[in-house]
């Protein structure tokens, strides 16, 4: 069977050249239509019509093979597989710690991101890497795309780079509009400005902020987070106590103590913001034990809008995106289906029974975010 495309390894790319030689022979295996069982030339003669080493062309065969484009027969030869002549794609998720299972967000999006990967034909791998790790786990595990979590500004550059060196990469979580061509997520500052407007209606004029740190720092997502707490509220003339702002780590230990403090003070805000969903449960459990009930003593709101904010009890109200929606944009992108329109994912409060209105002396005003009331 002849075999003719053009092909020319191009060093700017990040791929290695038995990545790149692979992604051409499939295009041309697909555009040309042929059929199941046509024999390709032999090794030797495709790696002299090509102009590469026989081992780039054996890792270039041997992936295809994997993707179900071709079969290799020992002792017969190469054939086109009887299967789609569409090249299914791996795609990795990536972070750079560890996962807990109890993070709503990233549960969320790792059962939905399962959901949709079969009609996208992807198989879907889960790795732990930094940046500087990314160029070589694409190559270790011969990935066709990267699906990064939340990442912080000081890697935004390196992820520009691979992109820009053909690397199909998305970074999802957070909208970075310094990087907008690859971001998808919301605007965190406009959803914790949305959050505090909600609770704003409600009547609430005293409320905090809770948020997770890690090793005493906070994640750059929680910074921008808190950010549009703060601007919200002084665009309300309201106050903005210090002690409303807490943050925790992960485990937590400081936090009871400081929300016992405010309580023993009879300073407790009427509502509070949290950063991370995964502080909810302990949260929850605190409030029961200073006899401080939800909603009806004090409210609370979260972002991440995953399973665990209907299995609390009250379920918990929710600022942020539509999950479903989140991965079809990334996947559309990684696929090459649709160009990305470089714009954050519109945000959506969810209402549970998390939130109460408070008593005041003039009605709230509307406001513009889209609500839904989840169906019990």
């Amino acid at each position: 069977m002849l075999i003719n495309f053009d092909f020319n390894f191009d060093p700017q790319k990040a791929a290695p050249k038995y990545r790149q030689f692979a992604d051409a022979l499939a295009e041309f295996l697909e555009s040309s239509d042929l059929p199941a069982g046509s024999k390709l030339p032999n090794d030797r003669e495709l790696a002299r019509q090509y102009g590469i080493a026989k081992v780039t062309l054996s890792r270039a065969l041997g992936l295809l093979e994997e993707k179900g484009v071709l079969e290799r027969r020992v002792g017969a030869g190469t054939f086109v597989a009887a299967k789609s002549g569409k090249v299914g794609r791996r795609i990795a998720l990536v972070c750079h710690g560890t996962i807990s299972n109890d993070n709503g967000f990233v549960s969320s999006l790792w059962d939905e991101l399962h959901r949709q990967a079969p009609a996208y034909q992807v198989d879907l791998l889960i790795l732990q890497r930094f940046p500087k790790d990314y160029q070589r786990a694409v190559n270790s595990y011969n990935l066709d795309g990267l699906i990064v979590l939340s990442a912080e500004m000081e890697f935004l550059p390196e992820l520009q780079e691979l992109a820009r060196r053909g690397v199909a990469i998305a970074q999802v979580g957070m909208f970075h509009s310094e990087c907008r061509e690859i971001s998808f997520g919301t605007d965190h500052m406009q959803a914790a400005g949305r959050a505090v407007e909600y609770l704003y209606d409600l009547g609430h004029r005293k409320i905090g902020f809770i948020m997770l740190t890690i090793n005493g720092k906070p994640h750059f997502s929680s910074v921008e987070r808190l950010h549009g707490y703060q601007k919200a509220m002084y665009d309300k003339f309201l106050p903005v106590n210090p002690d409303w702002i807490i943050g925790s780590g992960i485990n937590m230990k400081c936090l009871g103590e400081d929300i016992y403090k405010l309580h023993d003070q009879n300073e407790l805000p009427t509502a509070f913001i949290l950063d991370s969903l995964g502080m909810a449960p302990k949260i929850y459990h605190i409030m029961r034990t200073i006899n401080c009930n939800i909603p009806q003593d004090i409210s609370f709101i979260g972002f991440d809008n995953a399973p665990l904010c209907s299995q609390l009890t009250p379920g918990l109200s929710c600022c942020g995106h539509d999950t479903k929606e989140l991965v079809t944009k990334v996947f559309n992108h990684l696929c090459g289906r649709e160009k990305h329109d470089g714009m954050p994912l519109p945000l959506i409060l969810t209402e549970r029974e998390s939130c109460a209105k408070v008593n005041i002396n003039f009605p709230p005003k509307n406001i513009s975010t889209p609500k839904t009331k989840e169906n019990k």
